[in-house]
């Protein structure tokens, strides 16, 4: 009797341990992942280097005043006609700009939009964003600052 105890609680504990990497996979698969969409050009945007006001703030254009700073085309915000193309496709959230990179920041694990997003005439590449892994140093580090 006291064999058949352990062998049932050594199943018990297997099936623990397959449910637990079950559960573990599954919820790394549903994970949404991070991407920057690098954009071939800015065809379609509505301003204007001849009209820096529409998308440069005041203390944007006096500081360039001062310096000595053009307006050149990598000022010009991301096309909106793009955005809106990515925008549209399923589980797909833009989640940042960068006008100077003429890139875009998504969330998405949709792997049939991305599929569509690489396909699509004016995306020059997709890249991933690699998360950093805390450690104990660094968070020790960052609280003793503000203490």
């Amino acid at each position: 009797m006291n064999m058949q105890r352990a062998n049932f609680l050594l199943l018990i504990k297997r099936l623990y341990l397959l449910l637990w990497i079950f559960l573990s996979c599954h919820s790394l698969s549903d994970a949404q992942t991070k991407k920057v969409i690098y954009l071939t050009d800015k065809k379609g945007t509505p301003y204007s280097l001849d009209k820096p006001q529409d998308f440069l703030s005041n203390r944007a254009i006096q500081r360039r005043v001062r310096y000595q700073i053009p307006v050149d085309s990598s000022d010009l915000p991301c096309s909106p006609v793009y955005e809106s193309q990515i925008a549209a496709l399923n589980n797909v959230k833009i989640i940042a700009r960068s006008k100077w990179l003429n890139a875009l920041i998504i969330e998405s694990n949709d792997a049939t939009s991305l599929a569509a997003i690489q396909q699509l005439p004016f995306v020059q590449s997709i890249q991933n964003i690699a998360l950093r892994k805390r450690n104990i140093t660094d968070i020790k580090k960052r609280n003793n600052k503000f203490i």
